[in-house]
């Protein structure tokens, strides 16, 4: 049996071994190296990562991906800071843990040994959990090496959980059609989207690098400045600048910056918009609020015109002792002026009636001669008062086309009236027609003020006054020109306004299609018969003066009238005096026109009397209604006097004689 006694030699060697070992322990616990020791088969071993100054291993430390290294049973050796901020646990507390704890689906050895050998050939997506018992996703590669003979594992993590944000975020920022891009404190440009390229004209490589401040022009660079250092401050800024493109062309953009929190780094995060568009839009909204505005003026000093020359004639009628060729004068100026008024106020129904797309047209085949010598017949009182020569240059041979002859002679009535209204005294007014290539032309010419050559484009539209003091005092509401452009288009022509400049006068040039049908000629209804004696005449009509003045005129026509000033009373009236015609109201309150004229048909006689509507409205829709409730003739008030002298001249049947 061998000798137990240990000699003072091998003592002594013992004693340097344990304290070389506390030493490494000492130097371990205080980090002085990176080092581990892992409970072995037989004996522990010790594992310690040499050379950490290595620049390896610096950028091992550096890597945003996770990176760490396990021994062959799955103790953590060594992991970097980038995966302890993933499992969201301090370092300290991962090294020397098991790796298989912060993996959700549990592995045995062999297991584990089988995860070692799938990561090396290809690597594996795995979810971990962290620290506060979240779930996340990542992507693990690993590679295999030997140190000290002992095998080990080094592992790099990709976190999917981070990466697929990320991608989302890269996704979102290179879809977006706003340009986006960031800025570093000093205001270059270190990211730069696919919109802002092509809001700017820059390449993400001309952009990256060089300062915001090349997108503005050099007198707003001092405001962009000071906007960012707002930012840098906390603040949030929106404001909108006109930017240079690199192509030197201007571009409205709406920009929206914050500060962007990252890290030490100051930086700004910027969206910018195109609103080019929206300016424009802007724009024309304030011009067409500034000629509302205009045309409310204008209005108001149209309407004071004729009824100031209406409440004058009035006032001297009162005072003149008997009639005699003053009042006829007088009586001539204020007809003058309620049908210049009558005409602005159907003016603007019309206008009405297009915007709402309740404008319809009676098409027929029309004769443009006719309609035009209507529409001269109609203008000529304005053309001799304002001592002007009208000249009508029309062709031999017909021009037919499809249209409503009543909107047509409003289109010349419109031009002639214009051409009148804006031609000094002394001047000339032409109107010629001809064919060309299947269209009809028709040209208004005078030797008036004419047209700013920057106006051309825009006399037709609504409410549009032109400048000057020449023009401004002859008037206007600018709708005239307006409803003629609309007319034509409706009838599937075109109008152009021509003009050599101011005081050269102006053209204006009618295109419609020609029809290849026959005019039709206006006839004489054959529903229209002679009354004979004084025609009895019964007015219902809520409003006392309208309805008391409507029959001062009717007696003045000869007719015999009676007033009634509800529906229930006419009713009443109608049944005693068995009226020839009846003029009711459409608008009165309590029992309408409508059903007042449905009663009146059912009483004895009243499908015999000829029922009249008087209505403030003069659309299609009305017409239609009151077709349905059985009235013969519609008129719009105010009620046109010709056209009442020639219905109390004749009789309106519900059928023609046999």
């Amino acid at each position: 049996m061998k000798d137990a006694t240990i000699s003072s030699e091998e003592l002594e060697n013992l004693r340097r071994r344990l304290a070389e070992a506390e030493e490494m322990l000492r130097a371990i616990r205080a980090g002085e190296i990176d080092a581990i020791v892992v409970k072995g088969a037989t004996n522990p071993v010790v594992y310690t990562l040499k050379g950490a100054a290595d620049p390896y291993r610096l950028l091992v430390e550096q890597m945003s991906e996770g990176a760490l290294t396990v021994s062959s049973t799955g103790v953590i050796l060594y992991c970097n800071a980038a995966f302890a901020r993933m499992i969201r646990r301090p370092r300290e507390r991962l090294v020397g843990g098991l790796l298989s704890e912060l993996i959700v689906r549990q592995m045995d050895q062999r297991q584990l040994t089988e995860f070692f050998e799938r990561t090396a050939r290809g690597g594996e997506e795995i979810e971990f959990r962290t620290d506060g018992g979240e779930r996340g996703h990542a992507y693990v590669s690993s590679t295999p090496l030997t140190l000290d003979d002992e095998p080990l594992h080094c592992l790099v993590v990709t976190d999917l959980s981070r990466q697929e944000l990320r991608i989302l975020h890269e996704a979102i920022v290179g879809s977006s059609p706003d340009a986006i891009c960031s800025l570093k404190g000093d205001g270059a440009i270190a990211s730069w989207n696919a919109a802002a390229a092509d809001l700017f004209g820059y390449t993400t490589c001309e952009a990256i690098g060089n300062s915001i401040l090349m997108l503005f022009l050099p007198e707003q660079r001092e405001q962009v400045i000071e906007r960012m250092q707002r930012v840098l401050q906390g603040e949030v800024v929106r404001d909108d600048f006109r930017c240079a493109t690199k192509s030197g062309s201007g571009v409205e953009v709406s920009f929206g910056l914050a500060p962007i929190v990252a890290g030490s780094d100051n930086a700004i995060a910027v969206i910018a918009k195109d609103i080019t568009e929206r300016k424009r839009l802007e724009e024309e909204l304030r011009d067409a609020d500034r000629r509302k505005d205009e045309f409310l003026a204008t209005l108001a000093h149209e309407l004071r015109n004729p009824l100031a020359s209406l409440l004058s004639g009035l006032h001297v009628l009162r005072r003149l002792p008997e009639p005699g060729a003053e009042s006829e004068r007088l009586q001539e100026l204020m007809q003058r002026q309620t049908k210049l008024l009558v005409r602005l106020v159907d003016d603007l129904m019309d206008l009405s009636r297009i915007s709402r797309g309740k404008f319809n047209l009676k098409k027929e085949p029309v004769d443009l001669e006719a309609a035009i010598h209507h529409a001269a017949e109609m203008t000529r009182g304005l053309v001799k008062a304002n001592g002007l020569e009208l000249k009508l240059m029309l062709p031999s041979e017909p021009l037919t086309v499809d249209a409503d002859p009543a909107r047509l002679t409003q289109v010349f009535g419109n031009l002639l009236d214009n051409a009148a209204k804006f031609t000094p005294a002394g001047g000339r007014i032409e109107i010629s027609a001809h064919r060309r290539e299947g269209e009809a032309i028709m040209t208004v010419a005078d030797t008036g003020v004419g047209i700013p050559p920057e106006m051309l484009a825009r006399v037709f539209d609504l409410f549009t006054q032109i400048d000057g003091a020449a023009v401004q005092l002859r008037g206007g509401l600018g709708i005239g020109l307006a409803l003629v452009r609309d007319i034509v288009r409706l009838h599937g022509g075109d109008v152009e306004a021509l003009s050599d400049g101011e005081g050269l006068g102006s053209r204006f040039v009618v295109r419609l299609p020609l029809s290849t049908a026959a005019a039709v000629e206006p006839t004489v209804s054959k529903f229209l018969r002679k009354a004979p004696g004084s025609p009895r005449v019964l007015v219902i009509d809520d409003n006392p003066d309208v309805a008391d003045s409507l029959a001062l005129l009717l007696t003045a026509l000869g007719a015999t009238v009676q007033v009634a000033n509800d529906g229930a009373h006419g009713i009443e009236a109608f049944s005693d005096r068995k009226p020839d015609f009846v003029l009711l109201d459409l608008g009165m309150p309590g029992m309408d026109g409508y059903e007042t004229a449905r009663r009146i048909r059912e009483l004895p006689g009243g499908k015999d009397v000829t029922l009249i509507a008087l209505s403030g409205w003069g659309g299609d829709g009305v017409r239609k209604r009151t077709e349905e409730c059985g009235f013969d003739r519609n008129l719009v008030k105010p009620v046109d006097i010709e056209e009442l002298e020639k219905l109390l001249d004749s009789q309106v049947w519900d059928h023609a004689d046999p």
